[in-house]
């Protein structure tokens, strides 16, 4: 029997060993509410980067279309490959067969697949089928896809310079991707990646999410067909002139909307890594150019508003060379006198700086700022430049003369195309632009583009004649004849524009801006068209490169769009009659006072009188015949054997002709007759 002090002293020690084990159960139950309760969100969240991860994925952007509704840009569903670095069992076995199989560097591979801290690294991007399906192959622990979209641009290069392009994280980076990323981003959206029981890494969701996220869809302006005939040709007069590059854009003037907007060289947007900047920006509202001659109906036609120049008012052209303070400025072929009409239809620099001096520096610039120019016309691209236009203060004076012939200023594409669709438009100035509408996924309409009018530049009346005087350049004696297209009638301008040389930091003889600006059908603009080359080989003009692409450019453009053709449009007789007159002056005077007799010895300006439809008479020996002191009536009413084309100035009897009367008759011969009233 134990005693009882050893019986006291177990109890002791058991009452101390339970109320130890109490103690210990109530830690445990203490630490287990602690790790359940109190600290439950820490370690969930200490799991979840250890076990998961968060993986941004942009949504599937939204398309563009052209504006028939075919797609320019689309996005494609792809996979893309990721790896849980900690998961995988040999990262260096893992990076040599990955390479191999995706054609990649295996050094940088093996280094990201080596980094056991990270939760989530990205193997390869945007992967084609056939390689997911050999990397799926290897059953890798650790190695998991996610689904992603990349940009597909159907058409290639077709309108590659206005699409732009998107990066590999479906963000805009050029041209309308870039300008309306906003809509086509659509939204992001966080996807988990865990592991399964074998422990490799999957989504614990996301899969198939994409297509709720995707952007909205945008309608161009741009019509394929159209921007594809644009391409080709310009394509076509690049090879044929040798042109470093050249742009080839084409308007309604009627609403401001880019119908084409073709560059050279062009470039693939599915491939836009193997291009340069150089290469894939658009150069139609990037690059600055002098424009040369195309300004001189924008000078005219200021000077004609303003009122201080008509059609038929008559400029002494110097013969080719005109001092102005310590500048000699010439013609390409020497001009005596020339009616203002004429100073455009033959391209006579001399004659725009007598227009500008009669409308003024101040005046001229207001004007030209009027029609868009020094100043950026906010069409929807990135990239677009302001041009080059100084004030009046900051001109030499030689400025004035250089600008009234489109040197020492410098514009974009885009702002010729939008100035000009004043001219076609009655005067009134469109803001630019290539978006037609955006619309969500489900069809419902967001933003619609309404034309923008910017300013009324000139009257409805000025217009109408500027355009009638451009009609000229384009007839068989004018600069332009080469963009005549046969039923149609055409308005339009050439340019040659020197280009400083970069070695001298002067004009050179050698490196030129050739273009040729214009619209049809003059009757009533549908297209306004600008084709530019940039240093095409040799001494070529506006004219003889720019013209023939803008008229087989517009030609199919007017076919395709099936405007009908001008009524008789070959028979309209668009000569200026006093123009035709003064310019054979040049023949019997070198100075002021010394003309044929037929103008009565004296030089004159004739008023402002609109001219009367042109009639064909008779002659019967051969010779031009007299028509000095007939009535109108009389000379519409002679008979004769020969024919001639007959044009007239002014009413009541006939007191000046040219060619005189008994000077040699040829056939077609234009007549031209100022009448004045008897007494």
């Amino acid at each position: 029997m134990m005693d009882p002090h050893t019986e006291r002293r177990i109890r002791r020690r058991v009452m101390v060993l339970g109320g130890l084990g109490v103690l210990w159960a109530l830690g445990l139950l203490v630490r287990a509410w602690d790790l359940q309760v109190r600290s439950a969100d820490k370690l969930n969240a200490m799991a979840a980067r250890q076990h998961t991860k968060k993986v941004t994925l942009k949504a599937r952007r939204g398309m563009v279309f052209d504006r028939n509704g075919a797609e320019l840009a689309i996005s494609l569903p792809v996979e893309s490959i990721f790896a849980q670095p900690a998961e995988l069992e040999d990262a260096a076995d893992a990076a040599k067969k990955l390479a191999k199989i995706l054609d990649t560097e295996e050094a940088p591979l093996r280094k990201r697949l080596s980094q056991k801290n990270r939760g989530f690294v990205w193997v390869a991007r945007q992967v084609d089928a056939d390689k997911i399906t050999k990397v799926r192959a290897l059953d890798f622990s650790g190695i998991g896809f996610i689904e992603e979209s990349k940009r597909h641009y159907p058409g290639g290069e077709l309108a590659g310079h206005v699409l732009g392009f998107a990066g590999i994280d479906s963000v805009g980076l050029e041209g309308i991707e870039y300008t309306y990323n906003r809509f086509l981003r659509g939204n992001a959206e966080e996807v988990v990646g865990a592991r399964d029981a074998r422990g490799r890494a999957i989504l614990a969701r996301g899969l198939g999410s994409l297509e709720k996220l995707k952007g909205d869809h945008l309608t161009l302006t741009i019509d394929s067909t159209i921007q594809s005939i644009a391409e080709r040709e310009l394509a076509d007069a690049r090879e044929l002139t040798g042109a470093r590059a050249g742009t080839a854009t084409v308007m309604d003037p009627r609403t401001g909307e880019i119908l084409a907007m073709a560059v050279e060289p062009r470039f693939d947007p599915n491939n836009f890594e193997k291009f340069t900047s150089n290469e894939f920006r658009n150069r139609t509202v990037t690059d600055i150019f002098e424009p040369g001659s195309t300004m001189k109906p924008f000078l005219l036609s200021s000077a004609m508003e303003e009122g201080v120049v008509a059609p038929n008012d008559i400029f002494f052209c110097e013969n080719g060379d005109y001092e102005v303070y310590d500048r000699t400025f010439h013609d390409t072929k020497p001009h005596g006198w020339l009616s203002a009409a004429n100073i455009l239809r033959v391209s006579s620099n001399i004659g725009a700086i007598k227009i500008s001096e009669r409308l003024g520096g101040q005046k001229y610039y207001d004007y030209l700022r009027r029609f868009g120019f020094g100043h950026a016309t906010g069409i929807d691209l990135a990239g677009e430049a302001d041009g080059l236009l100084a004030a009046p203060s900051r001109w030499s004076g030689v400025s004035l003369p250089a600008i009234s012939f489109g040197q020492g200023m410098g514009v974009t594409a885009i702002q010729m195309v939008a100035a000009a669709g004043a001219l076609a438009n009655e005067g009134i100035l469109h803001k630019p632009t290539v978006l037609k509408e955006v619309r969500d996924g489900e069809g419902r309409l967001i933003q619609r583009t309404v034309p923008q009018v910017v300013d009324r530049v000139l009257s409805e009346s000025t217009a109408r004649r500027i355009t009638g005087i451009l009609e000229k350049v384009v007839a068989d004696d004018g600069t332009g004849r080469n963009a005549q297209i046969p039923g149609y009638r055409v308005a339009g301008k050439t340019g040659t524009a020197q280009k400083i040389d970069p070695e001298t930091g002067k004009y050179s003889s050698q490196l030129r801006v050739v273009s040729f600006l214009g619209y049809v059908p003059a009757s009533a603009p549908r297209l306004v068209i600008l084709v530019t080359l940039d240093e095409p080989e040799g001494m070529v003009s506006g004219g003889g490169t720019a013209g023939p692409a803008f008229a087989r450019i517009a030609s199919q453009a007017l076919a395709y769009l099936e405007v009908p053709p001008d009524k008789a449009a070959d028979d309209i007789t668009l000569e200026d009659p006093v123009g035709d007159l003064i310019g054979s002056i040049t023949q019997h005077a070198a100075h002021p006072g010394e003309g044929a007799s037929a103008l009565s010895g004296t030089a004159f300006q004739v008023a402002s009188l609109d001219s009367a439809t042109g009639q064909s008479i008779a002659a019967s020996d051969g010779r031009v015949p007299s028509f000095m002191g007939m009535a109108l009536r009389d000379v519409i009413g002679w008979q004769g054997a020969g024919r001639v084309s007959l044009h007239w100035q002014g009413h009541g009897v006939v007191v000046g002709q040219m060619p005189p009367p008994g000077a040699p008759l040829e056939p077609g011969m234009k007549v031209s007759l100022e009448l004045r009233p008897p007494g």
